[in-house]
């Protein structure tokens, strides 16, 4: 096994000049004579990386066979949400593959054989599109809305293929899931289009670029801040959620979770190693939320990206032409000229930003970048989260205390449901209930819960409706012995 992975990692090294139809075949020579080890116990105990890998870039070759094209920038978008996001996430679960240094070579020269030709032109046809039809590229989902019972929660460079394994993984869990996509405001940057899926939009504007794309607040000359951002969710009666915080499910919220973003700009293609367990995590604090008692989550993101082993193409700009530059995208000075792609910001027409052509980059060296015209960076995902089954239409209605009893009613109740006092939610072992148990409910959709420690009079808790599996379907706070 070990001389049959030195010889796998020789012929994908070998791929790296090599031509992608040169690179489809060859991988497919490979698999015929490596396939059958990922069946063998050395796969099994982490010996047969490149064997493992090589499952994933034989997909990879047949998904970047053929280029994204169509007629329309919006036609482009909806294949490429069909469809197209597979071959960036089979991408990332080739690189994931390298668990040593010794794989780091070999994957990346394949993953990119493959990868970059195709990442090209679908690129060059998105910014066709663009500049035939400049409106095109402009969000056109609803803005996003704060309401009762919905916390929004924001995860920063959330891809499409990655969201669409969340949305597995969700589903899995028995949570209803419906996902949408949008245009990711231009450049996808966070400055500019984390404020867009935000419900303060309406009170932003343009003005000039500043430093990164910030945004100011509207009829004012005020920098929009991370302390003046949530002072303005504030003032719209919008909980601010901090780490795992549930909050009062029967207000409105804004979240925060996910370091994708963070971790890209440090860990460039390394990042493919984490992304499983960024989902993972994600999929923990939706979970946690809804556990929480809100009815829905809506999960926004800011932008997508780019990602390459070995780094993208240099594109050249000079440094006198511009304000500001990233390393897909640049605010020109006034006047300036330049044969590159040209795209107005989003908050104000008035000022131009470039974009490389293809996947090209403005600073050398770079393996993860955004804020250009590709389908990875503004194909953005919107999804809505809701707990499934009977259960989830359950409600806690009234909650009266006698002395140190409990009394609740439910409504849409059914007598599989549970009732519990806890001081944690999801944590059974807080339970406050005499017994340090949960009561089932009574026919008439009631319970009475006792609390047997007279010193816990006055003690926060939250009233939870447990479904038969122990999920929590809905919450209320109260607090012992309270008198209304």
């Amino acid at each position: 096994n070990e001389a049959a992975e030195q010889e796998l990692a020789a012929a994908l090294k070998d791929l790296a000049q090599a031509l992608p139809d040169v690179v489809r075949a060859r991988i497919l020579e490979l698999e015929k004579a490596h396939g059958h080890r990922r069946a063998w116990v050395w796969a099994e105990i982490g010996r047969s990386q490149l064997a493992l890998a090589l499952g994933y870039l034989h997909r990879l070759a047949e998904l970047t066979a053929q280029p994204l094209a169509a007629g329309s920038a919006g036609e482009l978008g909806d294949r490429y949400a069909t469809a197209g996001w597979e071959a960036d996430a089979t991408a990332l679960a080739a690189l994931a593959c390298s668990t040593g240094v010794e794989h780091e070579e070999p994957i990346g020269a394949a993953v990119r054989a493959l990868y970059l030709p195709w990442l090209e032109v679908s690129a060059f046809s998105l910014q066709q599109l663009q500049k035939a039809a400049p409106e095109s590229l402009r969000p056109h989902l609803s803005p996003v809305e704060a309401a009762k019972g919905r916390v929004l929660l924001f995860a920063d460079g959330l891809r499409y293929d990655l969201a669409q394994k969340l949305t597995e993984s969700l589903r899995s869990q028995d949570l209803k899931v419906e996902m949408d996509w949008d245009w990711a405001p231009f450049p996808g940057v966070t400055p500019t289009a984390k404020p867009y899926v935000s419900p303060i939009a309406p009170l932003l504007a343009g003005g000039v670029t500043g430093e990164d794309f910030a945004l100011t607040i509207a009829g004012t000359t005020k920098q929009l801040t991370p302390d003046r951002f949530r002072a303005l969710l504030a003032e719209q009666g919008v909980q601010v959620l901090e780490g795992l915080a549930g909050g009062d499910p029967q207000g409105k919220a804004w979240t925060e979770a996910g370091t994708l973003d963070k971790r890209g700009h440090h860990e460039g293609w390394k990042l493919a190693k984490v992304v499983a367990q960024e989902i993972e995590d994600l999929a923990s604090r939706v979970r946690g939320l809804l556990a929480a008692g809100w009815s829905e989550v809506l999960l926004v993101t800011d932008h997508g990206w780019l990602l390459l082993p070995g780094g993208f193409p240099k594109i050249e700009l000079s440094k006198y032409l511009v304000e500001l530059r990233w390393g897909r995208c640049a605010a020109m000075k006034e006047g300036a000229t330049t044969y590159l792609p040209m795209v107005p910001w989003h908050w104000n027409p008035m000022v131009s930003m470039a974009s490389p052509p293809g996947v090209g980059c403005f600073k050398a060296g770079l393996e993860y970048a955004h804020g250009g015209i590709s389908l990875q960076e503004l194909v953005v995902p919107r999804m809505v989260i809701r707990a499934a089954g009977a259960a989830s239409q359950a409600r806690l209605a009234t909650i009266k205390w006698v002395g140190l009893r409990c009394r609740v009613t439910v409504e849409g109740a059914s007598s599989e449901l549970k009732v519990d006092l806890r001081t944690r939610p999801a944590d059974p072992g807080t339970s406050k209930v005499e017994g340090g148990a949960a009561r089932e409910l009574a026919v008439d959709g009631t319970v009475s819960l006792p609390v047997s420690d007279p010193s816990e009079e006055g003690t926060a808790v939250v009233v939870v409706l447990l479904a038969p599996d122990g999920r929590v379907v809905h919450s209320l706070t109260t607090v012992i012995g309270e008198q209304t």
